[in-house]
């Protein structure tokens, strides 16, 4: 069985909508990387932890 670094969910780009869920849900981001990849360009990865310990990268592009 292969280990599970983390849970990625491809997000819109808006750092003002993401500050909103996180202020409103009171979600935590542990940090955050500027990434890049072939298909979508250079994006923002946001890293938060899940209830149980678990870690859900929040990659925010563009439009695609």
């Amino acid at each position: 069985m292969a280990n599970v670094r983390d849970v990625t969910l491809r997000i819109p780009e808006s750092t003002d909508d993401l500050r909103a869920v996180r202020d409103t849900e009171e979600i935590e981001i542990g940090h955050t990387a500027e990434r890049a990849h072939d298909r979508f360009g250079v994006y923002i990865s946001y890293y938060v932890d899940d209830p149980f310990g678990y870690t859900v990268e929040l990659m925010a592009v563009g439009e695609q």
